[in-house]
Order: structure tokens, then sequence, then C-alpha cells
């Protein structure tokens, strides 16, 4: 239950999952074309978007008999599209794949959390604090600003 709820917080909060990336590239690593293609190499995917379309438990009969154990085991699948960066969202029709739960929602992860620091290094980048005094809140000002607060960083006000 906990990486469905991880899994839909995620889609609500982040960005497309781009194929390119890292996390991408071993997301479709472990993922299985729905319409057949085994191609092992994702290089031609640049400017691709990994788009989540929905869940599925899959129920396998895995031969073993009542003595060695439970007969049909169950697994938490997430179907995505694969969709041109600027189309996303937008009836893409690209090519459908499955995988584990815990695969894509440790890539997306992943991706979120790169994206994001990507992100507020862009915005810290464009703040021009270097002239201030108090350069820590101005760079907190500027990210506020940006609709970027959770690229303050919590200085932690420890207390002994």
């Amino acid at each position: 239950m906990f990486r469905l709820t991880t899994l839909f917080a995620l889609l609500t909060t982040s960005t497309a999952l781009r194929s390119d990336s890292q996390a991408g590239q071993a997301l479709l690593a472990k993922s299985r074309s729905l319409e057949g293609n085994a191609d092992a190499s994702y290089d031609w995917m640049m400017n691709y978007s990994m788009v989540f379309q929905s869940c599925h438990t899959v129920s396998q009969f895995n031969g073993a008999d009542a003595e060695d154990g439970q007969q049909i085991t169950y697994s938490n699948v997430v179907k995505f599209k694969l969709c041109p960066t600027k189309k996303c969202r937008y009836g893409c029709t690209g090519a459908e794949y499955i995988a584990d739960m815990d695969s894509f929602v440790d890539a997306w992860t992943e991706w979120t959390m790169n994206d994001q620091e990507y992100q507020c290094e862009q915005q810290r980048e464009k703040c021009n604090c270097d002239y201030y005094d108090d350069q820590e809140t101005c760079i907190n000002n500027c990210f506020t600003n940006a609709g970027l607060s959770q690229c303050i960083e919590d200085q932690g006000n420890d207390v002994r």
C-alpha cells in the first residue's frame, strides 16, 4: 500500500520522466514493451518522456504444487507510454510499456529529486544576490518569489 500511495503522490507533483535521463534508462531496461519490441538500445529515445497510464495487479501461476507453497502469486505493475516530450499528455499515441511498481516508483523518485535539484540550481544562478549582505535571505526570497520554496534549505536550528 505504501508504494501505491507513494506512486500517486509522485505523479501529482512531478513532471514526466525523461527517457534519456539515467533514471529513465534504468526503468526502460527493466520494462517490457507491450508491442513486442525487444530493442535493448534506447539511444534513439532523445526528447521522449514516460507518461503514467495505469496500475495493475497481475496474477501468475507459479507451477508449484500445494506442498511447495502458493500456486498463484501477485505482482503490482505500472503501465506507461513513451511520448515526445513536447506532446506529453495531449493525446500521445506512443509505445506502451509495463514495469514492476517498485522499479517505476524508484525511477520516478530519482528523476523527481534530480529535476528539483536542477530547477533550484538554475533559479539560484538567476537570483543575483552577490551584492547583498545577507545572501541567504536574498536567495530564500528569490526562491519564494519564483514558487520554489522547496529549494529553501533548512538550517536546522539545533536546540541543546
